[in-house]
């Protein structure tokens, strides 16, 4: 039997479910408006008497007194960046000394152990004289030994020996990746950690003998170098070689010639690598070994200036 017109209707009917929705709406309106009303209500109650006209003036000036009171670091977003000390070379010791040991010249002052020596100053060894010099920032110890004349600081991974001798043996608290430069006049000796050498430079030439790795050389230019082989002669298990170079091509204009013409060679490999169609793979290699070239024979340049 069909239902009578004056029944109900469902809520599962299209026509209940919009009536339905008309009752939610019309709640939600009267809600939002009765909490309208409340709020500006509350606000009223709570809204502070204006300052009056006299008083303006005063209230700036609490403003103004309060903003000045802070520092401005404290409002900056970024503060100022403090740029950090610049690098302070550390002087070199003498830990252990013995016979004449001063600066170069008559009157130059003496040193003894635990005296220290600047980077880039000279130490003259009378006959007989040794001393063992200490590099704070490296951590190597390097024994010179008279007569002669170094300059055991010249840089953190350089040292010169213009005249006398040099020992550096294993564990001597070596760089175990970086390279030590021993300059000689006929080129710089490159020494690496786990070995021990012994460096001579004498008025007809430099002599080295080396154990365990045998050391790199670079040579200046028309000097040359002649190796015994291992375990022949007296070496025994060490190498022998003897670096030398013609007293009248030893000379600091030559060396400074040098100097600059490598370095131009390795400006303008720098330049090439920023070519947009530079190859860098190809120019890399090339450019670390020109820059090593030219840092070489300048030290070399320096050295021969030196004497």
């Amino acid at each position: 039997m069909r239902p009578s017109r004056s029944s109900p209707r469902s809520l599962l009917t299209p026509r209940g479910a919009e009536i339905l929705f008309d009752s939610f709406v019309s709640i939600a309106r009267s809600s939002a408006a009765l909490c309208a009303v409340t709020c500006l209500a509350a606000c009223d109650e709570k809204k502070a008497p204006p300052l009056p006209a006299q008083d303006a003036s005063t209230a700036a000036a609490i403003v103004l007194a309060d903003a000045s009171a802070v520092p401005p670091s404290s409002v900056s977003a970024t503060p100022p960046h403090t740029p950090p000390p610049p690098r302070v070379d550390g002087p070199c010791r003498i830990l252990e000394g013995g016979g004449p040991l001063h600066a170069p010249g008559d009157a130059g002052a003496p040193y003894r152990a635990g005296s220290l020596l600047k980077k880039g100053e000279a130490l003259e060894l009378g006959p007989e004289a040794v001393a063992t010099i200490k590099d704070p920032e490296s951590g190597r110890e390097l024994r010179f030994e008279g007569p002669g004349l170094a300059v055991p600081c010249a840089a953190t991974d350089e040292t010169w020996l213009v005249r006398g001798t040099l020992v550096m043996r294993p564990g001597t608290a070596d760089q175990p990746l970086a390279e030590l430069s021993v300059v000689v006049r006929e080129g710089v000796v490159l020494l690496t950690s786990g070995g021990s050498i012994r460096v001579e430079a004498r008025a007809e030439g430099t002599h080295l003998r080396a154990s365990g790795r045998r050391p790199t050389v670079w040579l200046s230019k028309e000097a040359t170098i002649a190796w015994t082989p291992r375990g022949t002669g007296d070496a025994g298990s060490s190498d022998l070689a003897l670096l030398t170079l013609t007293p009248a091509l030893a000379t600091p204009a030559r060396a400074k010639a040098e100097c600059d013409a490598l370095t131009t060679e390795s400006r303008d490999l720098a330049a090439k690598m920023l070519d947009k169609d530079a190859s860098l793979s190809e120019l890399s290699p090339k450019s670390m070994l020109a820059e090593k070239n030219a840092r070489s024979a300048c030290a070399v340049s320096r050295l021969r200036a030196f004497r």
